[in-house]
C-alpha cells in the first residue's frame, strides 16, 4: 500500500505552487493501492473516500480513522507535501510510522528557507531547518523536483553528514486545470486586461520573487515610446516582508491602468492570461522548478528567466535566460516584443507527470526475489596462513567456484604465489588496483571504505558471499544456509537489540565504540538495531552494499550491521532476519552474552590443533552455560535514597564474569566501583546502565565490589561480596 500525506494541503486548503503539486498527483495516483492520509496530532486519517472534496480544497473533517498498527512493512509512505508548516509533531510521527517497517519517501521542492534564508519568514527558517534535518534522518528515498533542487540537496545533506541515497527526479505537469472562479465577479476580471501588448508575472508578492527588478525592467522599458503602450499584469496573492513592495505597486502611476495585480485569479484566468500576454517574466532570487515558467512556454508564450536558475532547466533551452538587472532585462523584453520567436517547448502534462511518479513508486514496492546464484566467496586479507585455512574450509560448501581476495600490495606477490595452484579459481586484487593507497585507523571505517570501493568493481558478482579469513566451515553447506527457499535472503544477527550490547566493558576497544556509533545512528534513523557483525559468511547483494554504505560512509559504522538492517527495512519481501550459525562469538565470556545459536555451520577465529567439531560442541556448551547463570547476577539498586545490592553477597565458579545492571528511582550525577584494584569512575552523561567485573581480572578468591554513586549532592556507598565455590 502507498500512503500520501496530504496534511498541509488539506488544513490550508491553497491550490497554488506545492498544492497544487499535491492535488494534480492526488487526482491521478489515488487508488485502491494508494492512499490520501492527513495527520492531526498522532492520529492517522484516510481521506480517500472524501478526495473529490480535497480536489475542491473545500473543508472537512476526516472521518476514517487509520491506525498505525495497520501499516505493514514494506508499505509506502510518501510525504508529498509542505510538511513544516503542520501542526503536528512531525518527527514523533513520522518516527512512529517508520517504526512501522514503511518505506519513507520525501518530496523535495526546494531548500530556500535554507540556502538562501533572506526570503523566507525567520520562523520559515526555523521550522523548514528543523523539518529538513529530521527528514534527512528518517526518510529512505527523496524525489525532487528539477536537477538543480537534486543538486542542492546532495551539497546540503553532505555539509550536515548526513549520506542519503542518490535522489530520483520527476517533471512537473503543465496544463492548467479548469475551476472556477475565486469570486463571483472574478471573470470581469479579464476584462481589466490592458489592451495590446502587455508582460506577465506569476507568482506570490514576496522578497524572492524579485518584483522589485521586474517593477525597474518595466520602468525602463515604457520609458522608450515604442514601448510606452505596454502593459504589466502581475498575478500572485500577497505574502510576507512585502510593504515597500506592496506600496511601490499601489503608488505606480500605472497602477488600475496598465499596470494591474491581480491577486485571486481562477484557473481559467490564469490560463487566459497566459494565452494573451506578450511574455513572461520569471525572474526569481531561486527557484527550484518555475511552474510559471513552464506553464507559460507550454502555450507558446516567451519567457524570460533568471540565469543558471532551475527555470532555465525546465524551460528545455526554450527561455530567454538574463542577468537579474534592471537594464539587462528591458533589453530581452525590448527584443522579444519586437521579434517573437518560435518556441518548440514539449509541454509535460500532469497525466505525463503522474506516470513519471508511478514508475518511481513502482521501483521501490515488493517485487519477487530473483534467482540468486551464489559461487563467489569474497575476502580482505594480508594473513596468508589464516586465508589458506579459510579457503580450504570452501571444500565444505562445493557451490563456491571462485574465490576473490583484496590484498595490500605488498602481500600480492606471496598471495599469488601460495594460491596458484589451488583447486579454487583464486583471483588476487590489491589495494592499489581499487585506487586506494592510504587507508583510515579507525576499525569501521577503514573496513567500510575498502568494501564500498571492492564491492564497485566488475569482478565483483551481484551476489557474493563475503569471508573474513578468521571464518572457517565446519561441515558441508548448501546454499540454503543463505538463501530461503522462497528466495529470500538470510541475513544473520546474533543481538536482537544492539542497545544492550555491552562491549568489553570496563575497558571499550575501538570496536566497541563502532557498534555504539552504529546502534546510535540506526536508533536515530528509526531502523532496526540488530547487531549482524555476526562473524561468520554473510549473503551481500552487491548494488544494494554499494547504496548502503555510499550513505553511511561518514559515520564510521559497522558495516554488516548498518547494512541489514537497512536492507531489511527496504526490503522486507526480500531479506529475512535469522539467528547467526557460528561458534566463537563471544570468544569468551567475561563481558557480553547473547543466545546461544541453534546450528553451528562456522567458526569464527578457531584455535590451532583442535578437532572442529569438538571445539564447536565445547564452545556452545559454555555460552549456554553462562547464560543461564545470567539471572543470578546481583542488581546495584538506588531507592528512597538508599543504595544496596541485591543480593549483597553471591556465589559463583571461579574466574567468574559478575555483571550487575544499575536501577535507579533519581538521577546519577556520578558513579563509581572498585574490585581488585580496578578503579571506575563515571559521571553524568556518561553513566553506564551496568557493572562489569570481568572474569579474567579477578584471583580466585573471594573478593568485594565497592560501589559510590552520588545523586542530589549525597554520596552513597554499596558493597557486593562474591564468593567462589571450590
Amino acid at each position: 500500500m502507498i500512503y500520501l500525506n496530504v496534511s498541509n494541503s488539506h488544513r490550508t486548503r491553497a491550490k497554488t505552487g506545492i498544492q497544487r503539486v499535491v492535488r494534480e498527483l492526488s487526482r491521478r495516483l489515488a487508488g485502491p493501492d494508494c492512499r490520501l492520509v492527513v495527520i492531526q496530532g498522532t492520529q492517522l486519517y484516510d481521506i480517500s473516500e472524501q478526495l473529490d472534496a480535497f480536489l475542491l480544497a473545500q473543508a472537512f473533517e476526516p472521518s476514517t480513522a487509520l491506525p498505525l498498527e495497520q501499516l505493514q512493512p514494506g508499505d509506502l509512505f510518501f510525504d508529498i507535501d509542505a510538511s513544516w508548516g503542520d501542526l503536528y509533531d512531525y518527527p514523533y510521527m513520522m518516527r512512529a510510522i517508520k517504526q512501522q517497517g514503511c518505506i519513507m519517501l520525501r518530496m523535495h521542492y526546494d531548500a530556500v528557507p535554507v540556502l538562501h534564508p533572506q526570503y523566507s519568514h525567520p520562523n520559515t527558517v526555523y521550522r523548514f531547518s528543523e523539518n529538513l534535518a529530521e527528514g534527512l534522518l528518517l526518510f529512505d528515498h527523496w524525489v525532487c523536483i528539477s536537477q538543480t533542487v537534486k543538486r542542492d540537496l546532495l551539497q546540503l545533506a553532505q555539509d550536515l553528514g548526513a549520506g542519503i541515497f542518490e535522489p530520483q527526479v520527476f517533471d512537473l505537469g503543465s496544463d492548467i486545470p479548469t475551476s472556477p472562479p475565486a469570486q463571483s465577479d472574478a471573470a470581469a476580471s479579464l476584462q481589466r486586461i490592458p489592451p495590446g501588448r502587455f508582460a506577465l508575472a506569476v507568482g506570490t508578492i514576496e522578497p524572492r520573487k524579485n518584483y522589485e527588478l521586474v517593477l525597474a525592467a518595466y520602468d525602463a522599458l515604457v520609458q522608450e515610446p515604442e514601448f510606452s503602450d505596454v502593459g504589466l499584469v502581475l498575478v500572485g496573492k500577497s505574502g510576507w516582508n512585502n510593504d515597500a513592495l506592496v506600496q511601490a505597486i499601489q503608488n505606480h502611476p500605472r497602477y488600475g491602468k496598465q499596470l494591474l495585480w491581480l491577486k485571486d485569479a481562477s484557473d481559467a484566468e490564469l490560463d487566459a492570461l497566459y494565452r494573451a500576454a506578450s511574455l513572461c517574466l520569471c525572474l526569481s532570487h531561486y527557484e527550484g522548478y518555475g511552474l510559471p515558467a513552464v506553464e507559460a512556454l507550454a502555450r507558446q508564450l516567451p519567457v524570460i528567466c533568471t540565469q543558471g536558475s532551475a527555470m532555465q532547466e525546465a524551460a528545455q533551452g526554450q527561455a530567454t535566460a538574463v542577468a537579474l538587472q534592471p537594464q539587462a532585462v528591458c533589453q530581452a523584453m525590448k527584443t522579444l516584443l519586437l521579434h517573437r520567436p518560435e518556441i518548440h517547448f514539449q509541454p509535460i502534462s500532469w497525466d505525463d507527470s503522474a506516470e513519471q511518479m508511478r514508475q518511481i513508486l513502482a521501483r521501490l514496492r515488493p517485487a519477487p526475489p530473483e534467482p540468486i546464484h551464489i559461487r563467489q566467496a569474497v575476502y580482505i586479507s594480508i594473513r596468508k596462513d589464516s586465508l589458506l585455512r579459510s579457503i580450504d574450509s570452501l571444500a565444505h560448501a562445493p557451490f563456491i567456484t571462485q574465490v576473490v581476495v583484496l590484498t595490500s600490495d605488498a602481500m600480492q606477490p606471496a598471495l599469488q604465489t601460495l594460491f596458484q595452484d589451488h583447486r579454487l579459481d583464486v583471483r588476487i586484487h590489491t589495494e592499489s588496483e581499487i585506487g586506494l593507497t592510504a587507508l583510515p585507523e579507525d576499525h569501521q571505517e577503514r573496513n567500510t571504505l575498502l568494501r564500498r570501493q571492492l564491492y564497485q568493481q566488475d569482478f565483483i558478482d551481484p551476489h557474493f558471499l563475503a569471508f573474513d579469513d578468521d571464518y572457517v566451515v565446519l561441515h558441508p553447506i548448501g546454499p540454503e544456509v543463505f538463501v530461503q527457499q522462497d528466495g529470500r535472503q538470510r541475513a544473520h544477527f546474533y543481538e536482537e537489540d544492539g542497545k544492550h550490547w555491552l562491549g568489553a566493558l570496563p575497558r571499550p576497544t575501538s570496536f566497541d565504540a563502532g557498534l555504539w556509533r552504529t546502534v546510535a545512528f540506526l536508533d536515530g534513523c528509526a531502523y532496526p538495531r540488530r547487531l549482524y557483525n555476526a562473524h561468520q559468511p554473510q549473503l551481500i547483494d552487491k548494488a544494494l552494499a554499494s547504496q548502503i554504505l555510499q550513505r553511511t560512509q561518514a559515520h564510521r559504522l559497522d558495516e554488516w550491521s548498518s547494512y541489514f538492517n537497512i536492507a531489511c527495512h527496504l526490503r522486507p519481501w526480500a531479506f529475512t532476519p535469522v539467528r547467526y550459525a557460528t561458534a566463537g562469538w563471544p570468544a569468551n565470556f567475561d563481558s557480553w552474552l547473547c543466545p546461544a545459536p541453534e546450528a553451528l555451520h562456522f567458526y569464527n577465529d578457531l584455535p590451532e590443533d583442535q578437532d572442529w567439531a569438538q571445539a564447536a560442541k565445547q564452545w556452545h556448551e559454555q555460552l549456554q552455560q553462562a547464560n543461564a547463570s545470567w539471572d543470578a547476577y546481583p542488581r546495584l539498586i538506588l531507592r528512597d535514597g538508599q543504595l544496596a545490592f541485591h543480593p549483597a553477597q553471591i556465589h559463583l565458579q571461579r574466574h567468574p564474569r559478575v555483571f550487575a545492571p544499575v536501577l535507579s528511582d533519581q538521577p546519577i550525577d556520578a558513579l563509581g566501583y572498585q574490585f581488585h584494584g580496578e578503579n571506575r569512575n563515571f559521571t553524568w552523561p556518561h553513566i553506564p546502565s551496568f557493572l562489569v567485573a570481568p572474569g579474567h581480572r579477578t584471583t580466585g578468591s573471594p573478593y568485594t565490589i565497592t560501589a559510590h554513586i552520588t545523586s542530589g549532592g549525597k554520596t552513597l556507598e554499596a558493597q557486593l561480596h562474591v564468593m567462589l565455590q571450590a
